[in-house]
């Protein structure tokens, strides 16, 4: 079974690559590009599902006080003013722990690809790890996207069918009056 989608693991990497394609006159509103691809697989596509996406709460990546890898470090020996690279013994307390890709950016991207799976009426795999309580909620915001989205279409439709009646029903009426004259 073919699945199309974007892995949380990922995220980052389809946002960057994005982020490259866009041109100076582009506005500020971002792309969503690797959406609009995804679409465009899924059509092309009937019988794919959504998958795998979701949340991941456990890929971490330390960085240090400046937010960089910290791997290497450049220091400098005050003995002869000369900068020595250096292989630094890390500590725990000069570095940080950060999700690889922030949970916001994958909830936003999880709940898109959910609206577009609800909207082409296909399965998703979902992947979640550590993140139970964000995916719960996500799918509730989704849920209530969808459920207003098609009520409003809903009551479109009631009111187009409501016209239509009105209109059978004037049209009857005048053509009563008339044979009754």
């Amino acid at each position: 079974v073919k699945c199309y989608g974007i892995h949380p693991w990922y995220l980052n990497e389809a946002l960057s690559d994005e982020e490259q394609t866009k041109t100076s006159d582009d506005d500020d509103e971002p792309t969503e590009l690797w959406l609009k691809e995804l679409r465009d697989r899924l059509v092309e596509n009937p019988d794919a599902i959504v998958g795998e996406i979701g949340l991941d709460g456990a890929r971490w990546v330390e960085v240090d006080d400046y937010g960089k890898d910290n791997q290497h470090s450049t220091q400098h020996n005050n003995n002869d003013n000369a900068l020595v690279n250096t292989k630094e013994d890390t500590t725990i307390w000069k570095k940080r722990r950060t999700l690889a890709c922030p949970m916001e950016l994958q909830k936003r991207a999880f709940e898109q690809q959910l609206q577009l799976a609800a909207e082409l009426k296909r399965p998703v795999s979902i992947h979640v790890v550590r993140a139970w309580g964000e995916l719960f909620d996500s799918l509730d915001v989704v849920r209530e996207q969808m459920k207003q989205k098609y009520i409003s279409e809903e009551e479109d439709q009631c009111q187009q069918q409501t016209k239509t009646i009105e209109k059978q029903s004037a049209k009857r009426k005048k053509a009563t009056k008339e044979l009754l004259l």
